[in-house]
């Protein structure tokens, strides 16, 4: 089973935008701080990236701004990119 719920703080404003057939994509980062202190006595704070779609992507970017505490449950989904230039300078 492949479902996820995360709470945090917006990075930035959520990026509302709109597919050739009008359906409805936000996407934005979320700070989601852990349940420890580092070796300097603070928490540290992983940032994930997201997507919406439809209703729930127009409610999102209408409601949430910039340092509001929000949550989001879905699914993780990882994607491969590979970059030419990064194997070039191994070689």
């Amino acid at each position: 089973m492949n479902s996820v719920t995360l709470t945090g703080r917006a990075v930035q404003e959520i990026a509302l935008k709109y597919t050739p057939n009008g359906k409805e994509v936000a996407s934005g980062t979320i700070a989601v701080q852990k349940n420890f202190k580092n070796a300097e006595g603070n928490y540290d704070s992983d940032f994930v990236d997201f997507v919406c779609w439809g209703k729930r992507a127009t409610v999102l970017a209408d409601y949430v701004k910039k340092g509001d505490k929000f949550g989001i449950s879905g699914r993780i989904q990882t994607r491969l990119y590979e970059n030419p230039a990064f194997y070039r300078d191994w070689e």
